[in-house]
């Protein structure tokens, strides 16, 4: 018997994936399970004489997407992005005294994990940061290697007042661009692996 993955509501790479195989470009593959992807599973599923839910389980999973069943651990990132109504993308301001807030499960410079991805992919793919943060890269390399109260300091300076909850430009869509890259969102999950899973 099929098992249910996704659903409306649901959000995150995994649904971008089936967007791609449900035929949507551009701006569409947003990685929202909304009511448009529900009806376009709708209409797959009734032109592939599978069950018309608009719901995708593993049998319409395979069949739009051609690819095996995301992972475990993919689908609870997927699931913490349907939670937290965004993806590996959104970067926030220091509403809450951890400084720059960014990804997947909220990476923070408080605890260090912003700065262990930006090292690990400065390290790796130094091109795909300097594509991201522009001429912003060595003041962000910079940053991540300061102390604590200096790196909140900053943190305080590029959110807006009064709630601080969102990261002024142009730090916000810097981080945006980031997040969207596929071997930066890997590391995001890497680093969710070893932070979230093995914790312990």
């Amino acid at each position: 018997m099929p098992r249910l993955l996704f659903a409306q509501g649901a959000h995150g790479g995994p649904v971008k994936k089936l967007q791609k195989g449900l035929g949507f470009v551009g701006d569409a593959i947003d990685g929202g399970f909304g009511p448009r992807t529900m009806s376009a599973v709708g209409a797959f599923q009734k032109t592939h004489s599978l069950p018309e839910t608009g719901a995708v389980d593993t049998d319409t999973w395979g069949a739009i997407t051609q690819l095996p069943i995301p992972a475990l651990d993919e689908r609870a990132l997927a699931l913490t992005a349907t939670f937290e109504g965004h993806g590996f993308e959104l970067a926030q301001g220091n509403f809450d005294g951890a400084g720059i807030t960014w990804g997947i499960i909220g990476f923070t410079l408080k605890h260090g994990e912003v700065g262990k991805i930006v090292r690990e992919m400065q390290a790796a793919r130094p091109d795909l940061v300097k594509l991201a943060f522009g001429d912003l890269t060595p003041q962000l390399l910079r940053l991540i290697d300061l102390p604590l109260n200096q790196q909140l300091a900053f943190a305080d300076s590029v959110s807006i007042p009064p709630s601080k909850a969102r990261l002024a430009e142009p730090w916000r869509s810097c981080f945006r661009v980031f997040g969207l890259m596929r071997k930066c969102r890997r590391r995001n999950s890497g680093t969710c692996a070893s932070t979230t899973f093995n914790q312990r």
